[in-house]
Protein backbone atom coordinates (compact mmCIF):
# COMPACT_ATOMS: atom_id res chain seq x y z
CA UNK A 1 0.00 0.00 0.00
CA UNK A 2 1.13 3.12 -0.71
CA UNK A 3 -0.26 6.11 0.67
CA UNK A 4 -1.25 9.53 -1.07
CA UNK A 5 -1.69 12.10 2.48
CA UNK A 6 1.36 13.73 1.25
CA UNK A 7 0.91 16.79 2.82
CA UNK A 8 1.39 15.21 6.08
CA UNK A 9 4.99 15.84 5.24
CA UNK A 10 5.40 19.08 4.25
CA UNK A 11 8.46 19.92 6.62
CA UNK A 12 10.51 17.27 5.36
CA UNK A 13 9.62 16.92 1.68
CA UNK A 14 11.46 20.12 0.53
CA UNK A 15 14.94 18.25 1.76
CA UNK A 16 13.83 14.80 0.34
CA UNK A 17 13.28 16.86 -3.43
CA UNK A 18 16.74 18.37 -2.73
CA UNK A 19 18.34 15.36 -1.80
CA UNK A 20 16.96 13.56 -4.90
CA UNK A 21 19.71 15.97 -6.50
CA UNK A 22 22.34 15.41 -4.59
CA UNK A 23 22.19 18.75 -2.72
CA UNK A 24 21.13 18.55 1.04
CA UNK A 25 19.66 21.76 2.25
CA UNK A 26 18.02 22.31 5.59
CA UNK A 27 14.74 21.08 6.75
CA UNK A 28 12.69 23.08 9.32
CA UNK A 29 12.62 21.46 12.46
CA UNK A 30 9.13 21.89 13.92
CA UNK A 31 8.40 18.01 12.97
CA UNK A 32 11.32 16.76 15.45
CA UNK A 33 10.23 19.03 18.11
CA UNK A 34 6.75 18.58 17.60
CA UNK A 35 7.55 14.73 18.18
CA UNK A 36 9.43 15.86 21.46
CA UNK A 37 12.93 14.70 18.92
CA UNK A 38 14.70 18.08 18.86
CA UNK A 39 14.88 17.57 15.08
CA UNK A 40 18.20 16.17 13.88
CA UNK A 41 19.39 15.02 10.22
CA UNK A 42 16.91 13.11 7.87
CA UNK A 43 17.41 9.66 8.22
CA UNK A 44 18.90 8.09 5.17
CA UNK A 45 17.12 5.05 5.45
CA UNK A 46 13.55 7.04 5.92
CA UNK A 47 15.04 8.79 2.36
CA UNK A 48 15.23 5.30 0.64
CA UNK A 49 12.32 3.98 1.76
CA UNK A 50 10.23 6.93 1.45
CA UNK A 51 11.35 7.31 -2.05
CA UNK A 52 10.86 3.29 -2.97
CA UNK A 53 7.77 1.66 -2.48
CA UNK A 54 7.50 1.00 1.17
CA UNK A 55 4.13 0.45 3.02
CA UNK A 56 3.36 3.66 5.15
CA UNK A 57 1.47 5.89 7.63
CA UNK A 58 0.42 9.24 8.43
CA UNK A 59 0.23 10.77 11.77
CA UNK A 60 -0.94 13.65 13.92
CA UNK A 61 -0.16 14.58 17.16
CA UNK A 62 -3.05 16.09 18.24
CA UNK A 63 -1.56 17.79 21.42
CA UNK A 64 1.02 19.80 19.41
CA UNK A 65 -0.47 19.44 15.95
CA UNK A 66 3.41 17.79 15.03
CA UNK A 67 2.90 15.50 11.67
CA UNK A 68 4.82 13.27 10.08
CA UNK A 69 5.10 9.83 7.72
CA UNK A 70 6.61 6.76 9.08
CA UNK A 71 7.94 4.27 6.55
CA UNK A 72 7.75 0.28 6.96
CA UNK A 73 11.49 -0.75 7.75
CA UNK A 74 10.83 -4.48 8.66
CA UNK A 75 7.81 -6.67 9.54
CA UNK A 76 8.49 -10.39 11.86
CA UNK A 77 5.59 -12.29 13.09
CA UNK A 78 3.19 -9.99 12.03
CA UNK A 79 5.14 -7.32 14.07
CA UNK A 80 5.86 -4.17 11.77
CA UNK A 81 8.51 -1.75 12.55
CA UNK A 82 8.46 1.69 10.90
CA UNK A 83 10.77 4.54 11.06
CA UNK A 84 10.18 8.25 10.79
CA UNK A 85 11.64 11.52 8.69
CA UNK A 86 14.64 11.82 11.84
CA UNK A 87 14.83 8.23 12.68
CA UNK A 88 12.24 8.05 15.67
CA UNK A 89 10.36 4.30 15.36
CA UNK A 90 7.19 2.99 15.66
CA UNK A 91 5.84 -0.47 16.04
CA UNK A 92 2.09 -1.85 15.27
CA UNK A 93 0.79 -5.14 14.84
CA UNK A 94 -2.88 -5.26 13.18
CA UNK A 95 -2.75 -1.68 13.23
CA UNK A 96 -2.22 -1.29 17.33
CA UNK A 97 0.95 0.39 18.53
CA UNK A 98 2.93 -1.87 20.03
CA UNK A 99 5.70 0.37 21.10
CA UNK A 100 7.65 3.76 20.02
CA UNK A 101 11.54 4.83 19.79
CA UNK A 102 13.06 8.10 19.65
CA UNK A 103 10.14 10.04 21.04
CA UNK A 104 7.64 10.66 24.07
CA UNK A 105 8.79 8.82 27.45
CA UNK A 106 9.91 5.87 25.66
CA UNK A 107 6.72 3.15 25.37
CA UNK A 108 8.80 -0.40 25.12
CA UNK A 109 6.10 -2.57 24.17
CA UNK A 110 2.43 -3.35 24.89
CA UNK A 111 0.81 -6.60 25.47
CA UNK A 112 -2.84 -5.61 24.04
CA UNK A 113 -3.89 -9.33 23.15
CA UNK A 114 -6.99 -9.45 24.53
CA UNK A 115 -8.08 -5.60 23.23
CA UNK A 116 -6.65 -6.63 19.78
CA UNK A 117 -9.04 -9.56 19.37
CA UNK A 118 -11.91 -8.07 20.73
CA UNK A 119 -11.55 -4.96 18.10
CA UNK A 120 -10.96 -6.84 15.18
CA UNK A 121 -13.40 -9.34 15.68
CA UNK A 122 -15.67 -6.49 16.35
CA UNK A 123 -16.54 -7.60 19.26
CA UNK A 124 -18.22 -6.42 23.10
CA UNK A 125 -15.95 -7.27 26.23
CA UNK A 126 -13.36 -6.52 28.52
CA UNK A 127 -9.56 -6.81 28.56
CA UNK A 128 -6.45 -6.58 30.12
CA UNK A 129 -3.99 -4.09 28.58
CA UNK A 130 0.29 -3.52 29.75
CA UNK A 131 2.38 -0.54 28.96
CA UNK A 132 5.74 -0.84 29.42
CA UNK A 133 8.02 2.66 30.02
CA UNK A 134 11.28 3.22 30.04
CA UNK A 135 12.52 5.10 32.57
CA UNK A 136 15.60 6.83 33.07
CA UNK A 137 18.54 4.68 30.59
CA UNK A 138 17.85 0.99 31.46
CA UNK A 139 14.79 0.72 34.53
CA UNK A 140 11.74 -0.01 32.87
CA UNK A 141 7.93 0.42 34.79
CA UNK A 142 4.73 -1.34 33.96
CA UNK A 143 1.21 0.06 33.45
CA UNK A 144 -1.73 -2.03 33.58
CA UNK A 145 -5.62 -1.41 32.83
CA UNK A 146 -8.84 -2.19 32.67
CA UNK A 147 -10.19 -1.77 28.93
CA UNK A 148 -13.98 -1.99 28.16
CA UNK A 149 -13.94 -2.53 24.39
CA UNK A 150 -17.60 -1.99 21.90
CA UNK A 151 -18.69 -1.22 18.75
CA UNK A 152 -19.62 2.33 17.90
CA UNK A 153 -21.25 2.37 14.81
CA UNK A 154 -20.08 3.19 11.39
CA UNK A 155 -18.76 6.55 10.39
CA UNK A 156 -17.47 7.52 6.95
CA UNK A 157 -13.81 7.41 6.62
CA UNK A 158 -11.43 8.86 3.82
CA UNK A 159 -8.82 6.25 2.43
CA UNK A 160 -6.70 7.50 0.19
CA UNK A 161 -8.90 9.38 -1.84
CA UNK A 162 -11.76 7.51 -1.57
CA UNK A 163 -14.97 7.75 0.73
CA UNK A 164 -15.30 4.59 2.97
CA UNK A 165 -18.21 3.06 5.39
CA UNK A 166 -15.87 2.33 8.46
CA UNK A 167 -17.13 -0.10 11.50
CA UNK A 168 -16.11 2.06 14.85
CA UNK A 169 -14.79 0.52 17.69
CA UNK A 170 -13.90 2.35 21.28
CA UNK A 171 -11.18 1.16 23.80
CA UNK A 172 -12.17 2.72 27.50
CA UNK A 173 -9.34 2.17 29.73
CA UNK A 174 -8.39 2.95 33.27
CA UNK A 175 -5.35 2.01 35.57
CA UNK A 176 -4.07 2.88 38.57
CA UNK A 177 -1.59 5.77 36.07
CA UNK A 178 -4.59 6.95 34.75
CA UNK A 179 -6.97 6.63 31.93
CA UNK A 180 -7.75 6.72 28.27
CA UNK A 181 -10.05 6.31 25.11
CA UNK A 182 -8.99 5.00 21.88
CA UNK A 183 -10.63 4.65 18.91
CA UNK A 184 -10.69 2.98 15.68
CA UNK A 185 -11.94 3.06 11.99
CA UNK A 186 -12.41 -0.66 10.08
CA UNK A 187 -12.95 -1.09 6.66
CA UNK A 188 -12.64 -4.58 5.22
CA UNK A 189 -11.34 -6.06 8.24
CA UNK A 190 -7.79 -3.65 8.99
CA UNK A 191 -7.58 -0.67 10.89
CA UNK A 192 -7.23 2.24 8.42
CA UNK A 193 -7.69 5.21 11.13
CA UNK A 194 -7.15 5.20 14.73
CA UNK A 195 -6.39 7.60 17.64
CA UNK A 196 -4.13 6.11 20.43
CA UNK A 197 -2.66 6.89 23.64
CA UNK A 198 1.10 6.95 23.77
CA UNK A 199 1.80 8.03 27.09
CA UNK A 200 1.77 11.26 29.01
CA UNK A 201 3.99 13.05 26.74
CA UNK A 202 2.88 12.95 23.51
CA UNK A 203 -0.81 11.85 24.67
CA UNK A 204 -2.79 10.51 21.62
CA UNK A 205 -1.49 9.76 18.36
CA UNK A 206 -4.03 9.75 15.25
CA UNK A 207 -2.70 7.36 12.95
CA UNK A 208 -3.92 7.63 9.15
CA UNK A 209 -3.56 4.15 6.90
CA UNK A 210 -4.06 2.65 3.71
CA UNK A 211 -6.33 0.09 2.59
CA UNK A 212 -4.21 -3.23 2.18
Amino acid sequence: MRSVTRPLLALALPLLLAACGGVLGTVDRTLGLGLGLGGGDLDPRFQRLYLGDSDRFDIVIPATGATSTFVRLNARDGVETYIGPFGEGMILQDGLLRGTRGMGEGLQAVDHAASRALILSGSTGRALRFHSYLSGNTSRHLRSFVCDVAPQGREAVTVGGQNHAASVMREDCTGPQGDFINRYWIVDGAIVQSLQWSGPNLGQILFKHDLP
